[in-house]
């Protein structure tokens, strides 16, 4: 040990002052001195198998051994009796010396589970292969005659290490297949938001079809694909108060839920009064091979909301 505690009231203690009276300020430098040898030579503040001429020996106490010895026992600095001595109460003052070997031991089972396993994952590959040579060479066919795969495979009598190489291959071949295995795509974005990102340069935000229809189904006196495009808008306008990819969402959610706000007193905010404009995405052939509920729910909505702007395209004769 490196160190031990003495406490910061030790200067005004009752027991030292008894003892710098009776037997001088060497005393008091003494028992500090047994302190710092038990820390380092006795940890556990067992003091067995020292007489008092020892532990006075230990700390080089100018004065008599039984003297000294007795004031500190008398004082219950030291408990026991001649060749069973102990420091008093050493574990309740002195933990983190008392508990040094626990740590220690502690440590060394830690470190020596950490290499034991780093044995194991470096040597896993090589282990189950060598293994398995080594129980087929050991344990042969006793008639390889009787195999048909004996007489018909030139290979099977081949070399151990070939059969390693063979184990190798097979593996790098498993891990590139799964490395290789192909991701679900990614659904492609309706419209986008400008952001910041972390390189203060200008971003995109996807926005894809999915979030649109949660935002319809919580702001449903919204005109969701205007209002994004409101966003679109502002954001390039105002290109320092663009929100970051992570706070985009809260934004977005912020402007639809004032928005909703707005249609619910009878405002919409698109020039309008009264009833709100529905949800009404651009719609192309793609979308609707891709999405045919989406195209059901678009196509009931003209029905139900007539305009002129639903009017099939009148084109020429010819």
């Amino acid at each position: 040990m490196d160190d031990h505690r003495v406490n910061v009231g030790w200067q005004a203690h009752p027991k030292r002052k008894k003892l710098q009276r009776r037997l001088g300020a060497q005393a008091v430098l003494s028992l500090m001195d047994l302190w710092s040898w038990a820390a380092q030579h006795r940890p556990s503040g067992d003091l067995a198998g020292l007489s008092d001429e020892d532990i006075a020996l230990a700390v080089d106490y100018p004065g008599g051994a039984g003297e000294w010895v007795a004031a500190l026992c008398e004082m219950r600095l030291l408990d026991g009796s001649e060749c069973g001595r102990s420091l008093h109460n050493w574990a309740h003052h002195q933990p983190w010396v008392s508990g040094h070997a626990a740590r220690s031991k502690a440590g060394k089972k830690a470190a020596r589970k950490r290499w034991e396993n780093r044995g194991v994952m470096r040597d896993a590959s090589d282990g189950i292969a060598e293994n398995t040579i080594r129980i087929e060479s050991q344990c042969p066919d006793p008639d390889p005659n009787t195999d048909p795969k004996s007489i018909s495979d030139p290979d099977s009598n081949s070399d151990p290490l070939s059969k390693k190489e063979d184990l190798d291959l097979e593996k790098q071949r498993a891990s590139s297949a799964s490395r290789s295995a192909p991701t679900a795509p990614m659904a492609p974005p309706v419209i986008s938001i400008p952001v910041v990102g972390k390189d203060k340069g200008a971003g995109e935000y996807p926005i894809t079809r999915r979030q649109i229809d949660e935002w319809h189904s919580a702001y449903p006196a919204v005109a969701i694909m205007q209002q994004l495009r409101n966003m679109r808008e502002w954001c390039l306008a105002n290109p320092e108060r663009r929100k970051t990819p992570r706070g985009v969402r809260a934004f977005i959610a912020r402007w639809l839920a004032k928005e909703q706000d707005r249609g619910k007193s009878g405002s919409t905010g698109n020039g309008r009064s009264g009833k709100p404009e529905a949800y009404r995405p651009p719609y192309h052939d793609n979308i609707f091979e891709r999405d045919a509920a989406e195209k059901k729910r678009h196509d009931a909505w003209l029905r139900d909301h007539p305009s002129e702007f639903d009017q099939p395209e009148v084109l020429d004769g010819n």
